[in-house]
């Protein structure tokens, strides 16, 4: 059930201050689950592998063409120090808002809005050279000063504070320099300057905007294309900036996105015509889209649902009872029932397709023997029951049905456990955040760089450590990855959070969850680096 805690879109913003979210859409996917379709799902073909698509030139002549994209949901808001989660994973702030740099999981980060980000020799703040000749959608030049104004107001809002806190003051050197200063060394901080926190907003629209910024951010970008309208639950439209200063000039003359629910609705609109991409995470879909002649481009994994454990009270304060569990549940047969892809799973905190991934140390896998062997042990020694209680939110009765079946692998193992449905996100988060629970479904995000990934959700004093987690060699292998020299020295660090990860089982993780964007054959430049991101997408030849 992978990594930094996400509580996807249903918890209040200023709760989710700590956590990072990005665009998991589904937590299960159906057919719904009877006990006789696992043996037959353990015999069912793997889906056909992705198809790569060919890399984004660098320049491109502009075609006046408009393209419209079929979305999972509608947009959470445009102001991204108001939006839990980084809004650059999502289609239409990516192609209206740049940020300072760019960064993929596991690549080196390159300059973007930023020029050149350079570390100090006693690596305790960083000089970053404003890119000159750029002006944001109202007109206005950016600069340092406009550089200053946004990581300051990210710096002070309660939904971005945490993802900047690194980030100990910043001071205007000359017009087209800033300095930033940090506590100590962090070698994330590039990486961590390409998702939300490194968006740069015309000061002057946050200034006049005020809190209608996140609804109508008309001018306030510096993207190839400039906000026009947005529709709540109907449609968001960008259309282009004839004046974008980037290498990839924009190729379309507009961009409407259309939230689309229901999945099936969804890929019967693009069957139709109606739309000419669009986005699910249905391994199913996508495969019945390509059978039909149309492209699909995989991103990296985005996330994972998952089984938070309460780590301070009991069962989950024993490690056998969490190895238990662990070793209780099959994961490949519950994958096969639910059509996601279980090559992906990697027990740790990334899965086998990210870069960051490694395979050191000893993951626990499927044996009921050996969970019912732990679970009398736990018995025995403690004189507790084998036994604890999931809560979840109801209304889904896919997440129940697969739920019921976990439930029923870990009575197997000895192991009794109770299902209780509350009734709102909002409920379940407060008993998450208060510590009123024993095992919670969550949704674990992965981020760009490990850190962001990691250290919210497994470091004993951080804020988003909601499992209640805590053990100093784990903090020591986050503290080395954050604090490493070099890319070799941070592999090799979160290489040993997955070993302890993997010894320990702070909470358990299904299958990671990934997004497809599929498309009509005219849609060309959608970059499989970028995943959602329709900034270089084009119509006919690119």
């Amino acid at each position: 059930m992978s990594s930094s805690l996400r509580l996807v879109r249903f918890a209040p913003r200023e709760l989710v201050a700590a956590v990072s979210i990005a665009a998991v859409s589904l937590l299960f996917v159906p057919p719904t689950a009877t006990a006789g379709k696992i043996a037959a799902a353990k015999k069912a073909k793997p889906a056909k592998p992705t198809a790569t698509v060919p890399s984004v030139p660098s320049t491109t002549v502009v075609a006046r063409k408009s393209l419209t994209v079929g979305t999972v949901s509608d947009l959470p808001g445009l102001d991204p120090a108001l939006s839990a989660g980084d809004i650059m994973g999502l289609g239409l702030p990516s192609a209206m808002y740049d940020t300072l740099t760019t960064a993929t999981a596991g690549r080196p980060w390159a300059p973007s809005l930023a020029e050149s980000l350079t570390e100090t020799d006693d690596r305790l703040s960083w000089t970053l050279r404003v890119r000159p000749n750029v002006t944001f959608h109202d007109g206005t030049p950016f600069d340092a000063a406009a550089v200053k104004f946004n990581l300051d107001r990210y710096r002070g809002a309660r939904v971005t504070g945490l993802a900047s806190s690194a980030i100990r003051s910043v001071e205007v050197v000359d017009p087209m320099t800033v300095r930033l200063a940090v506590a100590r060394p962090f070698a994330a901080l590039p990486t961590l300057l390409s998702g939300t926190i490194g968006v740069m907003l015309s000061p002057k629209a946050i200034q006049q905007k005020g809190d209608s910024l996140n609804r109508q951010p008309s001018g306030a970008g510096t993207g190839p294309y400039m906000f026009q309208e947005w529709v709540p639950n109907d449609r968001a439209v960008v259309v282009r900036n004839p004046s974008y200063w980037g290498p990839v000039k924009p190729r379309l003359e507009q961009i409407t996105f259309k939230p689309i629910p229901d999945e099936q609705s969804r890929l019967a609109a693009l069957l139709a015509g109606d739309i000419q991409s669009m986005i699910t995470s249905r391994r199913d879909l996508a495969d019945r889209a390509a059978a039909a002649g149309f492209v699909r481009v995989s991103s990296l994994a985005q996330g994972s649902p998952g089984l938070l454990f309460n780590i301070a009270k009991p069962p989950f304060d024993d490690l056998r009872m969490r190895r238990a569990a662990a070793l209780a549940i099959d994961g490949d047969a519950i994958d096969e029932l639910i059509n996601s892809d279980s090559s992906k799973r990697g027990f740790g905190l990334w899965p086998t397709d990210n870069p960051w991934y490694s395979p050191i140390g000893n993951s626990p896998k499927y044996d009921r023997s050996a969970a019912r062997l732990l679970a009398n042990d736990y018995i025995k020694t403690t004189g507790r029951d084998a036994a604890f209680t999931i809560l979840t939110v109801g209304g889904n009765q896919v997440l129940t049905d697969a739920l019921r079946f976990e439930a029923k692998f870990l009575s197997d193992a000895g192991i009794s456990v109770k299902i209780v449905e509350v009734a709102d996100f909002s409920q379940l988060f407060g008993a998450i955040v208060t510590g009123q629970y024993e095992a919670a479904v969550s949704v674990f995000g992965l981020e760009k760089d490990p850190d962001s990934t990691a250290f919210p959700s497994l470091f004993s004093a951080s804020p988003a450590n909601f499992g209640r987690y805590k053990n100093p060699e784990m903090d020591a292998a986050l503290e080395a990855g954050r604090t490493a020299p070099d890319l070799a020295s941070r592999r090799a660090a979160y290489a040993r959070v997955q070993e302890i990860f993997r010894r320990d089982v702070p909470f358990l993780l299904a299958s990671p969850t990934s997004l497809v964007t599929i498309s009509a054959k005219s849609v060309c430049g959608i970059d499989p680096a970028d995943g959602l991101s329709w900034r270089t997408a084009g119509i006919g030849n690119c």
